[in-house]
């Protein structure tokens, strides 16, 4: 099974989660809504410590982001699709 995830959500989820990437193919959509709430508040903490002279977030923000915005529906590749 392949993920919709880039290699850089992956290295995120397995750094700051654990998650290796098998972990993730077997979820079930409480478990991955789960994890987008986790990354929902890495997301917020973020955001909350940046400082009020800057307001580029940092690359740890905006990838906790793409992922706490993909849904269960999208986790998975279409494949033989075209």
């Amino acid at each position: 099974m392949s993920l919709n995830l880039t290699e850089g959500q992956l290295n995120f989820l397995e750094k700051e989660l654990g998650l290796q990437e098998q972990d993730i193919e077997q979820m079930s959509k409480k478990e991955w809504t789960d994890v987008r709430e986790k990354c929902f508040y890495i997301e917020a903490d973020e955001l909350l410590e940046l400082p009020e002279d800057k307001d580029e977030e940092t690359q740890r923000c905006l990838v906790a982001t793409s992922i706490a915005d993909i849904k269960y529906s999208q986790l998975h590749k279409n494949v033989g699709h075209v």
